[in-house]
């Protein structure tokens, strides 16, 4: 990934952050999660999928959810439904993650007021 412990690295999008911290990776998203949005996050998480056993996704700072953005994000997680157990959402807006996400396959949300897990310097 590229990505050095407690560093952080922006993608080209200036709406994801990835942080790698003890063997996890760390995402923040940020903005509107729009199509844009959903398809860098999809395509990110599928990259990244099996390098890592934990992928930690902060919703904090996400302000508006397009319907587009999550109707792309439910329908074109595909073989990611089989590794929900490596993706934990957490922040306010992890909730909205987990209506998207199919009931049958869905990954770990964390409350927004367990901060033990995300970085502080998210």
């Amino acid at each position: 990934m590229g990505v050095k412990k407690k560093e952080a690295a922006m993608l080209s999008s200036e709406q994801i952050k990835i942080i790698k911290m003890h063997g996890a990776l760390h995402f923040k998203l940020e903005g509107i999660f729009d199509a844009s949005l959903a398809m860098q996050l999809l395509n990110l998480m599928r990259s990244v999928c099996e390098q890592t056993s934990s992928i930690y996704i902060n919703t904090n700072s996400l302000f508006y959810f397009e319907p587009l953005g999550l109707n792309i994000f439910r329908y074109n997680l595909g073989s990611l439904r089989d590794k929900s157990y490596r993706f934990i959402f957490t922040g306010k807006n992890a909730s909205i993650f987990m209506n998207a996400w199919p009931a049958e396959s869905c990954p770990v949300i964390i409350d927004e007021a367990d901060t033990d897990c995300v970085p502080s310097y998210f």
